[in-house]
Parts: structure tokens; C-alpha cells; sequence
């Protein structure tokens, strides 16, 4: 058997449902859960002049990744999550041009130029459908089982290690700490 262990750290998930921006999603997906996983493999990818040591250990990642990716829907306990309500809030875009040499607009330039800066953007409304996780301690905890699996050795230690780099799921405030559990 293979599990995963999720402990939303703040006791707050932020994670929009697909079918719907206006709701949250609970419990996560097990393919976020994987997001979250790959993300955290690729934000630690070594740099050409990191030894091979690195650039084994991240290979290794990617083959532990792979075997995970194979295991099919894992089974899923999780406890209740109350919603919050959903508040509109107005965001700069972040696509604003930008000019090409700005040591050299001109004065005439400069209102268009301007449009860099984020109080000069325009917003963009979105909404971040949150749940508070009901419980304490391990009763708030999200558990991922794959009850067949049976990871060698190696794709043991290496899930365990890329589990503890996973910082959040879903949106950037749902902390998570996640853990390979047996």
C-alpha cells in the first residue's frame, strides 16, 4: 500500500471547483494533489552547474512521479469543510505593457507608460472560494491511499523527500504539508 498524508496548516483551503469559480472545491482532487507534487519537482530543478548528484536525485523524482501517475484514482478520506462566503475582490492584470527602453519615453509617453505600475492597471475581478477545515490535529487531516501499490524502495524514499517540498494546494494561501504515510 501507498498513502499520502495533507495537512491544510492553516486550517483553510483555497481551491476552486472546476465546474464552478463561484464555489470552492472539497475534498481536493487527486489530480490537484499531483499538481502540487509536480510543481513542487520542477521548483526545485538543479542548475546546470549543480552536480550530478542533484540531477540524479531530480531524475528520480520524475521516475517516482511517473510510477505515481500509473496507480489509477487512489481511495480518499478527508473530513468536512464548511465554506466561507465568496467575496469579489479586483486585481491588477498582469499583462500591462511594458516599455521597451523606459530611460527613454517621452513626456508625451508617459501616462501609457505608467500603466506598468499596479495602481495604474486596470483590475479584474476574481473571486478565491475558501472552506474552513472542520477538526483538529490528524481529524482535519486528507489522506490519498492507492491500497495495490507497492513502490520499490527507491520510489519510496524518493515520494517521501518530494512530498515534504510541496508548500501548498491549490491557491498560493492554502498551505499544505503533505507526507507519504503507511
Amino acid at each position: 500500500m501507498f498513502a499520502l498524508g495533507i495537512d491544510f496548516i492553516t486550517g483553510v483551503a483555497v481551491m476552486t471547483d472546476t465546474a464552478s469559480r463561484e464555489k470552492a472545491e472539497w475534498p481536493p482532487h487527486p489530480a490537484r494533489v499531483f499538481m502540487a507534487l509536480v510543481a513542487a519537482h520542477y521548483e526545485t530543478k538543479p542548475l546546470p552547474e549543480d552536480g550530478s548528484d542533484a540531477k540524479e536525485a531530480w531524475s528520480l523524482e520524475r521516475a517516482a512521479l511517473e510510477w505515481l501517475e500509473g496507480q489509477g484514482v487512489p481511495q480518499m478520506l478527508w473530513p468536512e469543510a464548511s465554506p466561507r462566503d465568496v467575496v469579489k475582490v479586483y486585481v491588477p492584470v498582469n499583462d500591462a505593457g511594458v516599455p521597451q527602453n523606459p530611460a527613454r519615453v517621452k513626456e508625451s509617453e508617459m501616462r501609457s507608460a505608467l500603466g506598468v505600475m499596479p495602481d495604474q492597471r486596470s483590475r479584474q475581478e476574481r473571486t478565491f472560494p475558501t472552506l474552513h477545515i472542520d477538526g483538529e490535529g490528524p481529524d482535519r487531516h486528507v489522506h490519498l491511499r492507492w491500497p495495490n501499490a507497492e513502490p520499490s524502495t527507491e520510489i519510496l524514499a524518493t515520494l517521501t523527500k518530494l512530498a515534504l517540498k510541496v508548500t501548498r494546494i491549490g491557491h498560493s494561501s492554502s498551505l499544505a504539508l503533505v507526507w507519504v504515510s503507511q
